[in-house]
């Protein structure tokens, strides 16, 4: 998706956002997203539209108190956390079981037998290791292998109606249709707020 395709999007509002873990990583540039988004909104309330909603599943919020427990460890205040979130308009949404049933469907329809799955586990294990999958001679059928959050964190996204922000080009969000990077939605709100009013 291009930077105008996403404005005409946000333009007309009733868009929701999910972050993806990568997306809330830069407090910074998560923090002056949140706030160029709050001023499009007040644009669109004053248009009697619907705003753009900012979700984060719980899933990725997860990976990122985990990331601020060990960057702060004996300060760390999930108080704090939950604070910036609501003052940024940022919903943390549970995982539940329409999640999980989104979640399954999608892998079911990447995934359609248990040998595609084994290997597309082995091939990320390896993937994450920096070894292509063709390269490595690896006896283990990926059986043992964990699933990654990015499914579930996908899974959440597509569940919700949501575009996932991410910067993850990894083959675990494959498929998903509505997905834009940071860089896209950074552009897509400098062309929003370079529009005449």
């Amino acid at each position: 998706m291009t930077a105008d395709e996403l404005a005409a999007r946000l333009r007309e509002g009733t868009v929701s956002l999910a972050f993806d873990t990568n997306a809330v990583y830069r407090d910074r540039r998560l923090n002056d997203l949140c706030d160029r988004i709050a001023r499009h909104n007040l644009r669109l309330a004053a248009e009697g539209r619907a705003p753009v909603r900012l979700v984060i599943s719980a899933v990725a919020y997860a990976e990122k108190l985990f990331d601020l427990k060990q960057r702060w460890r004996g300060t760390f205040n999930v108080d704090v956390v939950l604070d910036a979130l609501r003052s940024k308009g940022i919903e943390v949404q549970p995982f539940d079981a329409r999640h999980a049933l989104e979640t399954a469907a999608r892998l079911g329809e990447r995934y359609p037998n248990d040998a595609a799955w084994q290997r597309a586990k082995r091939d990320r294990c390896l993937s994450c290791l920096g070894l292509p999958p063709s390269a490595a001679e690896a006896p283990g059928t990926g059986r043992t292998c964990g699933a990654t959050v990015d499914w579930h964190i996908g899974g959440h996204a597509r569940a919700e109606g949501c575009m996932l922000v991410t910067d993850d080009t990894d083959p675990e969000l494959g498929g998903l249709l509505d997905r834009v990077g940071l860089d896209t939605l950074d552009a897509a709100l400098r062309l929003l707020s370079e529009a005449p009013a």
